[in-house]
């Protein structure tokens, strides 16, 4: 097993933070997608994608020391991500 890493770079941080933020997402739209009624096959489709986003964003903190996820989760707080293309603009938190 390998040790936790120390280090992870503003990018890389950014990546992780891209990917909760379309998780958070994802939940939102399985939720409206149920609720209008739409195929049953096209709302579990997106609850598996969200499902294993949401796996990935775990692994890729779980293998960080607790300095390097609070270093993620500050680049989530300091970023907005554009509702369209999910590209970090740095104006405000996270779905404020």
């Amino acid at each position: 097993m390998q040790g936790l890493r120390d280090y992870i770079s503003r990018a890389e941080a950014e990546e992780l933070a891209m990917v909760a933020a379309l998780v958070y997402r994802l939940g939102e739209v399985v939720e409206k997608w149920a609720a209008l009624g739409k195929p049953k096959k096209q709302v579990q489709y997106l609850r598996t994608a969200r499902t294993f986003a949401e796996k990935s964003v775990h692994e890729g903190l779980a293998g960080l020391t607790r300095k390097q996820r609070e270093k993620v989760l500050k680049v989530t707080e300091n970023a907005y991500y554009c509702p369209v293309c999910l590209t970090p603009t740095r104006k405000t938190r996270v779905g404020t």
